[in-house]
């Protein structure tokens, strides 16, 4: 094999190494971004849930029932799926956090009825949450 023969072989195995390498690289892009979207439409599928149940809660004062169960569907999504995301989202951790806070001071009347004041904090606090949830899925 001349010199110049053998300099075409190892010029065209170091473009095949290459080329592969850059298939590998294309691969990993790909699963990369797939994960992400995935991650992301779950994100996106706890927050809407979230916000929706506590959006629920703040418009149902009338019925214990309802909001009971309410109360209960809002706990399944703390306490499960945003314990996947909440971590690294700060600005919806404190929200969440806030809002079961002002979840747990609500009181009754003997007829049911949420007190005006401890209704209004929870309103404002489903506003800061859902703000939050927004805010973080716009990133």
């Amino acid at each position: 094999m001349s010199f110049e023969s053998k300099k075409a072989f190892k010029i065209t195995l170091a473009l095949e190494i290459l080329t592969f390498l850059a298939i590998l690289v294309n691969i990993y892009i790909q699963i990369r971004q797939q994960y992400n979207y995935r991650f992301f439409e779950s994100k996106l599928q706890t927050y809407v849930e979230l916000v929706s149940t506590t959006g629920q809660l703040v418009s149902e004062n009338s019925d214990l029932k309802r909001f009971n169960d309410l109360q209960r569907q809002f706990y399944s999504i703390y306490y499960g799926k945003s314990q996947l995301f909440e971590g690294k989202d700060m600005a919806v951790k404190k929200s969440i956090m806030e809002f079961k806070a002002k979840l747990e001071k609500i009181s009754m009347n003997e007829n049911g009825i949420i007190m005006d004041t401890e209704y209004n904090n929870l309103k404002i606090a489903a506003l800061h949450l859902a703000n939050s949830c927004s805010e973080e899925l716009e990133r």
